[in-house]
């Protein structure tokens, strides 16, 4: 019976070692890289910030108090207010769940329709992957912000709105991307031997080729992350992302630019947001892109 109980265990342990293999190897590039580990602790302040605002925001972000208004920063307004004597501070940090809304969506939608198209082009082949790809290209001719720009005009002022241009526009480079990974892995000995035993093209393409292709993809898509919120927030800037009252980081530098000259702080504290937030999507990139390069794992 013990020795049973060891096998199991023995069992067990060489089950995850290769889980923890590559965690240990995770942690190895992290400590090693203090600019990655630097990303990780503001990425994670940002999530924390994003789910508590409600909590640690010290006023109401929409509550307007005219009397206060374009007060500078103090203990009680540690970000000062704005033209409406709203507690910018507050609107900050209300403004970190829009952008975190806005990165998730757009980056998982993107992520979604890229790789399931880009996919099907790289393993079917043929006139299949032509028209894919054509349709691609027609996307990638427009710059990204004048086609989100003119895509968010024509759909109408609003946050969701400016998601969906975003997206539209996102979408190709995770195609290409995808479809470019299918094409050097679907020749592979595992996917001959998967087609061997019979399985289905839907299987070996889901089950087999995309896990395995997912390495560039999840670095693209972590810098993405702050790419996108960065656009929204450009969007926003010229009226047609985030409307007034909303807390959006570039509808509030939008307002702050008016006044800037005398009352910096207005439009100072969201700007300083989304660099922090766009630097700790690029610092994760870089550290990802190491920890998932399979030349670049320690012997």
């Amino acid at each position: 019976m013990n020795s049973e109980l060891v096998n199991k265990h023995g069992g067990l342990r060489e089950d995850l070692s290769p889980f923890i293999k590559e965690f240990k190897h995770a942690l190895y590039i992290i400590k090693r890289s203090p600019l990655t580990l630097l990303g990780f602790i503001l990425f994670l302040i940002f999530i924390t910030i994003a789910i508590v605002a409600p909590i640690i925001a010290p006023y109401d972000p929409f509550e307007m108090r005219l009397s206060e208004a374009f007060q500078p920063p103090s203990w009680k307004h540690p970000f000062g207010t704005d033209e409406m004597g709203r507690d910018i501070l507050s609107r900050v940090l209300w403004g970190s769940r829009i952008s975190l809304r806005v990165g998730v969506t757009v980056v998982l939608t993107a992520l979604c329709i890229g790789t399931i198209l880009g996919g099907i082009a790289g393993y079917v082949g043929g006139v299949v992957d032509e028209v894919i790809m054509r349709i691609t290209d027609l996307v990638l001719a427009f710059p990204s912000m004048i086609l989100a720009l003119a895509l968010a005009a024509a759909l109408g002022p609003g946050l969701n709105n400016a998601m969906i241009a975003i997206s539209v526009t996102w979408w190709p480079w995770y195609a290409r991307l995808v479809r470019g990974q299918v094409l050097s892995i679907r020749e592979a000995g595992f996917v001959e031997a998967s087609r061997c035993v019979g399985a289905s093209g839907f299987r070996i393409l889901f089950r087999h080729i995309l896990p395995n292709a997912f390495g560039p993809v999840i670095v693209n898509a972590s810098m993405d992350f702050g790419w996108t919120i960065l656009t929204a927030a450009a969007l926003g800037f010229l009226g047609i992302g985030a409307q007034p009252p909303q807390p959006e980081w570039g509808l509030m530098i939008s307002v702050g630019r008016i006044y800037f000259m005398d009352k910096p702080w207005i439009a100072t504290f969201p700007g300083l947001a989304i660099f922090l937030v766009v630097l700790a999507s690029n610092l994760i990139g870089d550290g990802l892109g190491e920890i998932l390069n399979p030349r670049l794992r320690r012997r």
